[in-house]
């Protein structure tokens, strides 16, 4: 414990000797704007994250243990899809960033669009391939046929659901990229508000079925 205490001093010695003139070493303004920008984003994946967890112990309580193995393996092809709107979502909240940063404000509307458009297309392969050969991609979730085949209904939500996320991520991360990460959280709790609104009423109160509850993903 001595020897990290002394490790710490030594760094914190470097530091204060050597740092540039007119930079504080702990700078508590600094500090609270960067937070400021920070928590709302890890606030908007604790929300995300959670309602989905929520919608899956709400599948197996009410609807049943069956209808949550088609809804992982959906889940599985679900995420697959989406990695290239993820990659390209956090790619957009850098160049949004970087475009108002060169004074470029400009031309922040005109990349969203053409990432957006990229984002939509990168996935539509495997959209065509779910929609036409469903068993190519759910083959890899599981060899149970009776499974696949009872997905069959539920694929055609999760394809336009999946459509719909390509755009609305990228449009949403442009927003992050821009620093207005308190609106994005304002804006991602009052959707998580209605997606359980959604799935109380249609799901819970109507006893609908798995492709009404997956509908919750257009809220």
């Amino acid at each position: 414990r001595g020897t990290k205490i002394h490790n710490l001093n030594v760094i914190y010695g470097f530091f204060k000797k050597f740092r540039p003139a007119g930079i504080k070493l702990f700078d508590f303004s600094v500090l609270k704007k960067q937070l400021s920008i920070s928590l709302p984003i890890v606030f908007q994946s604790i929300v995300g994250s959670g309602s989905w967890f929520l919608f899956f112990v709400i599948i197996e309580n009410f609807i049943g243990e069956r209808e949550v193995s088609i809804s992982n393996l959906l889940r599985g092809v679900y995420l697959m899809l989406m990695i290239p709107t993820w990659g390209l979502s956090s790619a957009i909240n850098t160049i949004v960033s970087n475009v108002i940063g060169q004074k470029a404000r400009s031309q922040v509307l005109p990349m969203i669009y053409k990432t957006s458009a990229l984002s939509l297309g990168l996935p539509l392969i495997g959209m065509i391939v779910l929609a036409f050969w469903p068993q190519v991609l759910l083959g890899i979730g599981t060899n149970d046929s009776q499974l696949i085949a009872e997905s069959m209904e539920v694929r055609w939500v999760l394809i336009m659901s999946l459509a719909l996320f390509s755009v609305s991520c990228i449009y949403f991360n442009g927003l992050a990229g821009t620093g207005a990460t308190k609106a994005g959280l304002l804006l991602q709790s009052l959707t998580v508000v209605f997606y359980f609104i959604y799935i109380y009423f249609i799901v819970l109160q109507m006893d609908s079925g798995l492709p009404v509850a997956w509908g919750s993903e257009f809220v």
